[in-house]
């Protein structure tokens, strides 16, 4: 691999790696979507980033956006979820000649009843990094279909339902 540049490794891992399938789903019923689960990207990128002589490490995560969002159930009720957007960058490095490497930035948000939000948050972006830089397929193409139709809420029913948060949306039963 020696004779390979840091670019020139990196289009071999993309050729390596030609499409990851989205084999997870997420949510429920009409909220229900397909995704990438983030051990079958890391383990792939994993192997290939060895065999070519790299490696990526995120260098800094940055926590945008951090927000507490009530969330009214349409059954009646209300939940608390805490939302996170977290910046990250990733170097990727030739480890033959480590003043070679690229910055990757790249977004995650991450929603959780709990405090898992900036976990979940650096996991998206961290996963996205790596697609994105190795251009990695994941199936069906997201501007395929449309989006789902939103439920219209009035400025009145989220100051009624929301007390010092900044959403209200509504989620199934």
């Amino acid at each position: 691999m020696s004779e390979l540049n840091l670019y020139q490794k990196i289009q071999a891992v993309s050729n390596e790696i030609k499409n990851i399938e989205k084999n997870m789903t997420v949510g429920k019923g009409n909220y229900a979507y397909k995704a990438v689960q983030d051990i079958d990207v890391t383990l792939e990128v994993k192997t290939a980033e060895t065999k070519f002589g790299l490696v990526s490490i995120p260098i800094r995560q940055e926590l945008v956006k951090s927000e507490i969002i009530k969330v009214m159930k349409e059954g009646g009720g209300e939940s608390i979820q805490y939302m996170d957007i977290v910046k990250m960058t990733l170097r990727i490095i030739n480890l033959e000649k480590t003043d070679e490497f690229v910055d990757v930035e790249s977004f995650g948000r991450g929603l959780d009843p709990g405090d898992k939000g900036f976990g979940k948050a650096s996991t998206y972006a961290r996963k996205y990094a790596l697609l994105n830089a190795y251009k990695i397929a994941t199936g069906e193409d997201p501007d395929e279909n449309k989006s789902k139709e939103q439920t219209p809420i009035t400025v009145d029913e989220i100051k009624n339902a929301v007390t010092g948060t900044t959403y209200a949306c509504f989620e199934p039963a």
